[in-house]
């Protein structure tokens, strides 16, 4: 299997996470979106860093959002 199958490319890495490859260079400029890997001019996505980059931005819940109209009195 060619080394290459097990990384992604820019266009796939910006499809998985719903944004452009723009974004994703611009993140990498500020140092904020998933590691990445330069082969010569290539640049390259590991899956798994694509999935640790999601997992240490992940964020929980702060408190319960109540609508009810007793709460607005």
């Amino acid at each position: 299997m060619p080394l290459k199958d097990d990384y992604l490319s820019p266009k796939d890495t910006a499809h998985m996470l719903g944004v452009s490859e723009r974004t994703l260079a611009r993140w990498h400029t500020i140092r904020k979106g998933p590691a990445r890997i330069m082969v010569g001019r290539k640049v390259l996505y590991r899956p798994d860093a694509i999935h640790d980059w999601l997992k240490a931005n992940e964020t929980q819940p702060t408190g319960v959002f109540n609508t009810s109209a007793e709460q607005c009195r």
